[in-house]
């Protein structure tokens, strides 16, 4: 037996408009909005047909900035030419407000260095290109001029250090420990500090002194500064022995013989008066090999 089965209203419709109005009228009668749709029984011919239904909310246009895109710029070299004349459009996220755009400015300016380990009147310590930290001229200075005194942080024979350094602070064992120390010169760290860094002084003892530790090497006549210790004062004195420009590296002398600043210091001399430290420490090498 075949059942008889009723079939739906909307299977009735004669477009794609009523089959919609149905599907509409069919679940739940209602609008998007919530509102009831009137019954279709109620409405004469195809009248229900004009209550349209209303639009669903579309969604938000995406933002047609990209987060990406604004990185990719700033790695990407811009297309065109980088002559000094040349600019970038100025809608281009690299352009900048200076006048005349080169290669180098369409980039983050570096950095700035590094502050210096402490500044006085006349130098700052900062990183050098001899290596390690160095003294640099803040200010122009005549020669003749004292640039330094300083007390030592302490005096002592090699058979004393470990002693005095018992007695320093430790804001001064800090600084005593952050000093070179040619490792060839002692296995203990303290000892070869003290090696490294000393200053000879009246008498057998030798001085430390955590400031002027930080002046580099330069032979004569290049050095810069000389320095002398006073013993009236209990100072050691450094006054400049030639001119300097703001920005120059102070520089004392070491010792008279540059073939022994190895041997002290673990470092060759690199002023003018000296072979290129890369072909000295290459003969040195040899030399000790016995080639």
């Amino acid at each position: 037996m075949i059942a008889n089965f009723m079939m739906p209203s909307i299977s009735l419709a004669s477009d794609f408009e009523e089959w919609m109005a149905g599907c509409a009228l069919s679940f739940g009668g209602k609008r998007h909005s919530g509102e009831p749709i009137p019954n279709r029984e109620f409405l004469p011919g195809n009248a229900w047909k004009l209550f349209e239904q209303e639009p669903r909310p579309t969604p938000a246009p995406e933002s047609p900035i990209s987060l990406r895109q604004p990185f990719i710029n700033q790695l990407t070299p811009p297309k065109g030419d980088f002559s000094s004349g040349s600019s970038t459009p100025s809608g281009s996220p690299r352009a900048r407000s200076s006048s005349g755009s080169s290669y180098n400015s369409q980039y983050p300016i570096p950095p700035a260095k590094a502050d210096p380990l402490f500044v006085t009147e006349f130098f700052e310590v900062c990183k050098s290109p001899k290596g390690g930290y160095g003294a640099f001229a803040t200010k122009d200075i005549e020669v003749g001029t004292v640039i330094m005194s300083e007390e030592p942080a302490f005096r002592a024979t090699f058979g004393e250090v470990f002693y005095m350094y018992e007695g320093l602070t430790t804001e001064q064992r800090v600084e005593y420990r952050s000093l070179h120390g040619w490792s060839a010169l002692a296995h203990n760290r303290i000892l070869s500090i003290f090696k490294t860094n000393r200053f000879e002084l009246s008498g057998t003892r030798c001085g430390i002194f955590l400031k002027s530790s930080r002046f580099n090497h330069a032979c004569h006549p290049h050095a810069t500064c000389t320095y002398k210790w006073n013993e009236e004062l209990g100072q050691m004195v450094f006054t400049s022995i030639n001119p300097m420009k703001a920005g120059d590296e102070i520089t004392i002398q070491y010792c008279a013989n540059p073939a022994k600043l190895y041997d002290n210091y673990g470092f060759y001399c690199d002023c003018p008066s000296c072979p290129d430290p890369t072909k000295t420490a290459a003969q040195d090498r040899k030399r000790r090999l016995g080639w």
